[in-house]
């Protein structure tokens, strides 16, 4: 899976999870100041990232994953290849 298609996924959770628009979201984009992610919508995203990617993301590491291009690093470098 390349970083353009794991990127489109995560946007796409996000915007599901969150109920944000696409417009606001990008690689830059903060995952708490700018799209009002908390502890439980942090817990969804978690959930969520494992069933799409099979993927773990300890919650330590989504807690440092401060913009959405944490989300998709850590993602590119544990997903199966």
């Amino acid at each position: 899976m390349d970083r353009k298609e794991v990127e489109e996924k995560v946007k796409n959770l996000l915007i599901e999870i969150l109920g944000v628009s696409r417009n606001k979201i990008n690689s830059e984009t903060r995952l708490v100041e700018d799209l009002g992610a908390d502890s439980l919508s942090a817990v969804e995203i978690l959930y969520a990232i494992k069933e799409e990617f099979e993927v773990d993301i300890p919650q330590k590491a989504l807690a440092r994953a401060y913009k959405v291009k944490d989300v998709i690093d850590y993602l590119m470098r544990h997903i199966k290849k």
